[in-house]
């Protein structure tokens, strides 16, 4: 007699998925817009005034104004003294017994004397100068900078991991029992 036992052990199986995570970077952003300052001069040039007036008086030389009071006043002179001088060659021609005659009137008028001339070769009287100054106007425009700041971010994808458990192979016991044909006695 023959008893047989197979014994055959149970095997589990194990599928397993491990956890994941992923991680996504976003770097920070800033954005700028600069708007340059304004810085405006304006500087105005001084002038200059020079009257030369007096200086110019001395010199002879004269404004229109003077210069037409001065040639109408002298033309009015030579007109009242051009009378005199007729009206005094008219009375000397009148007197032609003292020896008076018209040779020498003419003589007389042609040949008037010296004549002196006085030479300055600097003005008495300097010129008169003077400056009109402005001041320096100055207009400023302040700079900007305007910024938009966007923060970095991380963005995470996370998976969970698992386990399943399966039967891979049953347990399972397998008894045979196996007789001879030997004879045995039992005796009890």
């Amino acid at each position: 007699m023959g008893l047989t036992i197979n014994q055959q052990f149970a095997k589990i199986g194990l599928k397993i998925v491990k956890p994941k995570l992923t991680l996504e970077r976003i770097p920070p952003e800033l954005k700028m817009e600069r708007k340059p300052g304004k810085l405006e001069i304006r500087s105005p040039r001084p002038v200059l005034h020079i009257d030369q007036t007096e200086s110019f008086a001395d010199a002879g030389l004269m404004t229109s104004e003077r210069f037409h009071d001065y040639y109408a006043q002298v033309a009015y002179s030579d007109a009242l003294s051009g009378i005199a001088r007729r009206v005094q060659e008219g009375k000397a021609l009148s007197k032609f017994e003292k020896g008076m005659n018209i040779g020498r009137v003419a003589w007389n008028r042609l040949n008037p004397g010296y004549k002196f001339a006085n030479v300055r070769a600097i003005p008495k009287q300097p010129p008169k100068t003077y400056f009109e100054v402005s001041p320096v106007e100055i207009s400023y425009e302040a700079g900007t900078i305007v910024f938009e700041f966007i923060p970095g971010r991380i963005e995470s994808n996370f998976q969970w991991g698992s386990v399943e458990v399966y039967m891979q192979q049953m347990n399972s016991i397998d008894i045979s029992w196996e007789e001879e044909e030997q004879q045995v006695d039992i005796v009890i």
